[in-house]
């Protein structure tokens, strides 16, 4: 096999990784701005933030369900503790907690006790969200 054709065989194998890739917004929540990679599609938000070894405290994710549900996450291959907000249609922060790095299979399931539309995870230490703040995309794009 020549080079051109090992080549096209790699990319074959390297572009879905990079296929589905999140754009990143900002947004203000509590008085501080947040650069939020957005997970708009399925495979986005199932892959979420795993993996990840670091999350600086301006940068997270903001997962976009199709509709309001009770939405539930798990921290499956997550290696940070995360701080996770649940958001009505509204943007209006719902529910908050702080939760740990899954380490054993199976890996639990959180959520809250209400339909929400939105989730955000930021890094643990961010912990001046608190439920009635308000969520406000500082970009053109609507959600």
């Amino acid at each position: 096999m020549n080079a051109t054709g090992l080549s096209v065989i790699l990319l074959c194998f390297i572009m879905p990784a990079f296929a589905d890739v999140p754009d990143t917004q900002s947004f203000q929540l509590g008085g501080k701005v947040y650069q939020l990679e957005v997970a708009k599609s399925y495979r986005q938000r199932l892959k979420g933030l795993m993996f990840r070894q670091h999350l600086p405290s301006d940068q997270g994710m903001i997962f976009l369900f199709p509709r309001s549900n009770k939405h539930n996450i798990w921290m499956k291959n997550t290696l940070i503790p995360l701080t996770v907000i649940w958001l009505d249609s509204n943007f209006l922060v719902i529910g908050v907690k702080k939760l740990k790095p899954c380490k054993r299979d199976p890996c639990q399931s959180y959520g809250i006790n209400k339909p929400s539309r939105y989730i955000v995870e930021l890094a643990e230490s961010e912990s001046g969200v608190k439920i009635g703040d308000l969520l406000r995309p500082l970009s053109l794009e609507s959600y």
